[in-house]
């Protein structure tokens, strides 16, 4: 059971990588700039697809057990709001759709 969840828990933080690099890529961050020539946004999410069904293909009671205890983490560090902020990537698409607009307005004659 321990070598299950263990394994269960790599495949969901690469599932959180490939997720967060294609969100970060989609949503135009500023910060965000691949080096990679063959990046693709949609293999990234491919990949989270991948480790998603390889997590359930392990074992689906361990995979039912990390979603949870991902969701538990989630919960408590939305609930204690720490000082630090790193910026989401939401944040970020706020941001270019806010300097998209300003660039408009000096645009128009």
């Amino acid at each position: 059971v321990v070598s299950s969840l263990l394994s269960n828990f790599f495949v969901a933080s690469y599932a959180l990588i490939n997720f967060s690099s294609f969100h970060a890529s989609i949503t135009k961050s500023p910060g965000w700039r691949p080096s990679f020539k063959y990046f693709n946004p949609w293999l990234s999410l491919f990949g989270t697809f991948l480790c998603l069904s390889v997590m359930f293909l392990m074992d689906w009671k361990t995979a039912i057990l990390t979603f949870v205890i991902i969701c538990i983490l989630y919960m408590w560090i939305h609930y204690r709001k720490p000082e630090a902020n790193w910026g989401s990537s939401t944040q970020a698409a706020v941001f270019v759709n806010a300097l998209k607009s300003v660039q408009t307005l000096t645009d128009t004659p």
